[in-house]
C-alpha cells in the first residue's frame, strides 16, 4: 500500500524549510530512526511511501509498525522542522 500526506501537512513541511520534493525521502529516513527499514519512496507515487510488509512479519511487528507510522505523522505535523536534520 502507499501512504502519502495531506496537502496541509505538505504545506507545514514546506513552510518549515523542507521543499516538498525532499519531504517524502526524509520521512522515509525517519523509519530508520525508529528501527524499521525505510519504505520505498517516491515510487510509484511521486509523493508517497510504498509499504510492502511480507507474511514473515508477526502481528506484533505489524502493530509496532502501525504505531511508528502514527508517531511519525504526529511528529511531522507538530514539528515539521525535524525533517531538515534527518
Amino acid at each position: 500500500f502507499i501512504l502519502t500526506l495531506s496537502p496541509e501537512t505538505f504545506k507545514k513541511i514546506e513552510t518549515s524549510g523542507t521543499p516538498k520534493p525532499n519531504a517524502i525521502a526524509r520521512i522515509g529516513k525517519l523509519f530508520l530512526d525508529f528501527g524499521f527499514h525505510a519504505p520505498t519512496v517516491a515510487f510509484p507515487e511521486q509523493f508517497g511511501l510504498m509499504i510492502e510488509p511480507t507474511e514473515s512479519y508477526s502481528r506484533k511487528e505489524l502493530d509496532q509498525f502501525s504505531e511508528v507510522v502514527k508517531t511519525i505523522l504526529k511528529l511531522v505535523n507538530e514539528h515539521p522542522e525535524v525533517l531538515k536534520t534527518v
